[in-house]
């Protein structure tokens, strides 16, 4: 995915190349994930949010993520709306 915007069409969707996404960080405990993506999906089409439209999939998503005591990608000043991650996980083992 990193290379979709850089090297391969597309816009970008990634900023990183190493992720609490991974589970060979040595920083995540025990080697586990502590992020992940979710991918809106219409007639098997994937929306990546660049309409309204799709936005707004992704703008219902991410406060039932909230609910589940999920870390929000939407509400970081450069926003990641299909992102979500384990809140304080860099800080709490």
């Amino acid at each position: 995915m990193y290379a979709q915007g850089r090297t391969k069409p597309g816009r970008k969707v990634t900023w990183v190349t190493h992720s609490a996404h991974n589970t060979d960080l040595a920083d995540t405990a025990h080697g586990d994930a502590e992020a992940l993506d979710v991918g809106v999906f219409e007639n098997g089409k994937y929306l990546q949010g660049n309409t309204a439209r799709e936005l707004a999939f992704y703008l219902c998503l991410g406060p039932i993520g909230e609910r589940l005591g999920l870390a929000w990608g939407g509400r970081w000043k450069t926003p990641d709306y299909p992102h979500f991650e384990r809140k304080k996980w860099r800080t709490t083992r």
